[in-house]
């Protein structure tokens, strides 16, 4: 078994390896060599060090970048390439809405946030501005102050005493069951954190947002999914559909790469022009993002698996639900186009995207077909 392994992850290397010289060669223009869910040790930060060092020695900082993410690659280097067209270098500010965010060290990465951040402007050509004036993109990062939680923790931990007692016997066996999760302790801790100030977080937010500033909102306090709490806020006070980005939907550098590439498209889209195709394609994957991220990912998903997959005699589980699927599936539609809808007629319906020169009036937004990716 361990001969096994260490001929996998030296086969790995090597094609690594070979991938930076293909670069040298001229192969690739630009090289993204990703650490799928990594932490601050392991055999794979030893390869990591390894290949950066290879990249020195061939002077190939500026067209090879090596940091922890994966899922997000595709978008920034699509981002990457229409910055190139527009002849545009992206710069951003960042604001937390803690002062501790950018030391913390999220549960998928080798590095403080702040330095993810820096890894995740490499491949757009971009950089941290010292002064919010220098910076046409204004980055709100919710992170973790203390330590990053489990987002799906979120729905078992806010149900009230009445709302438990309210449950069939079976969900609640399920939600008690829930709440000894290994994850529950670092959730719970996040969620009642006096180091992380969410009204003055978003207050700033909203008033950027309406003086027609560019702001993304990177939401990393929980991985795999949104920030309830946040989720409400922005509701409640800013012009969700005017967001350049928003997304907290997996890891902190998943969901970071996923924000950075759509704001930068955005502003492409503002500064040098958009078709009103590719101004509704930003609206329609904006609202993509809340559906997914807060609806679904932070509330929605929690409350089928712990409430309804015991009544169906499954398991409470995210993965596999065997002969249950399409019945669940069913459900999670029935339920989330609801949500959908409610949020689209609130927060999209009858706003106005504006591009350079171009403009389009969002008359409708509809959720129109949803399938789990894993049955």
């Amino acid at each position: 078994v361990v001969d096994d392994y260490k001929n996998g992850r030296l086969r790995n290397h090597t094609i690594n390896r070979t991938m930076i010289d293909w670069a040298a060669e001229g192969l690739f223009d630009y090289l993204i060599i990703p650490q799928d869910d990594t932490v601050d040790y392991g055999w794979n930060i030893a390869e990591a060090r390894a290949l950066r060092q290879k990249v020195g020695q061939l002077g190939l900082h500026h067209r090879v970048s090596i940091y922890p993410g994966t899922d997000e690659i595709d978008m920034l280097l699509l981002a990457r390439y229409v910055a190139q067209v527009a002849n545009y270098q992206p710069t951003f500010w960042t604001r937390y809405s803690s002062v501790r965010h950018g030391q913390v060290i999220t549960a998928f990465e080798d590095r403080p946030l702040e330095e993810v951040i820096k890894a995740h402007l490499e491949p757009l050509g971009a950089f941290v501005a010292d002064d919010v004036a220098e910076a046409d993109i204004l980055l709100y990062v919710n992170g973790p102050a203390e330590v990053q939680g489990n987002g799906p923790d979120q729905y078992a931990l806010l149900l009230t005493e009445g709302e438990k007692a309210a449950l069939p016997e079976a969900a609640k066996t399920a939600v008690s069951a829930y709440l000894q999760h290994g994850t529950i302790p670092d959730t719970l801790r996040e969620m009642h954190t006096p180091q992380r100030n969410l009204i003055e977080f978003v207050r700033s937010l909203a008033t950027a947002v309406r003086a027609g500033k560019s702001c993304a909102v990177v939401d990393v306090a929980y991985v795999n999914a949104g920030d309830k709490r946040l989720g409400d806020l922005l509701e409640q006070f800013v012009p969700l559909a005017h967001l350049a980005a928003y997304g907290g939907w997996n890891t902190a550098g998943n969901t970071l790469g996923t924000v950075l590439a759509q704001a930068v498209i955005r502003q492409v889209q503002q500064a040098r022009g958009g078709t009103a195709v590719s101004l509704a394609a930003h609206a329609e994957f904006l609202f993509l993002r809340f559906v997914e991220d807060i609806l679904y990912m932070a509330n929605l998903r929690s409350k089928i698996m712990l409430e309804e997959l015991p009544h169906l005699g499954v398991a409470p589980t995210l993965g596999k639900l065997g002969a249950a699927a399409p019945q669940v599936t069913e459900s999670l539609y029935r339920q989330l186009e609801g949500l959908a809808a409610a949020c689209a007629d609130a927060h999209f319906v009858g706003e106005r995207i504006e591009g350079r020169e171009t403009a389009v009036v969002l008359q409708s937004l509809q959720m129109t077909k949803l399938w789990l990716a894993w049955g």
